[in-house]
């Protein structure tokens, strides 16, 4: 055997030697280091859900409290708007009135009701300068806080009266009623 060894070049031995020293960490992997890891990632995931337990019950005092505000803020929006459209309306007016803006559309509201609450949403296209548009939506949003403007949309729309492209805004206006 020592005569077989002798007659390897170094070369062949560093060879077999790099062979062997690999195929020892993969079994070192598969048998020691791949089970730590393992229960390494599992003990880690397991401290992150204790951590979100422990902060459980404050989180949870807090959303309570937002929840009392949103039903305060409903009962108070109930008493003040009986006709949202018409607050709408009143609002939209004057401001469209001094800053040239033009109402085109004012459809009536769609109205859904699910779990015991009456959801009212509002669609407004207005015509006007970009910069006026975004004061009119923070004016509502803000402001007079009529409703959530859940979402608006600005699009050019080729006008045939006037041979030119007008910017037209689409607002939504969510508002939420208990029944």
């Amino acid at each position: 055997m020592k005569k077989k060894l002798q007659n390897i070049s170094y070369k062949q031995k560093n060879t077999f030697l790099l062979i062997g020293f690999f195929l020892i960490l993969i079994i070192l992997w598969f048998v020691v280091f791949k089970n730590t890891f393992l229960l390494y990632s599992e003990c880690t995931s397991f401290e992150k859900q204790l951590q979100a337990a422990e902060i459980a019950p404050q989180k949870n005092k807090e959303l309570l409290t937002q929840l009392i505000d949103l039903d305060e803020k409903l009962k108070n929006q109930q008493h003040t708007d009986t006709n949202i459209q018409q607050a709408i309306l009143s609002v939209i007016a004057p401001f469209s009135k001094e800053n040239n803006l033009v109402l085109r559309e004012f459809p009536q509201p769609n109205i859904t009701k699910q779990n015991g609450y009456l959801i009212e949403i509002n669609n407004i296209e207005i015509q006007g300068v970009f910069t006026t548009l975004l004061k009119l939506v923070y004016l509502l949003e803000t402001k007079e806080k009529i409703g959530k403007i859940v979402s608006v949309k600005f699009h050019a729309k080729n006008d045939s009266k006037l041979k030119s492209y007008v910017l037209i805004a689409t607002i939504y206006i969510q508002n939420i009623k208990k029944i």
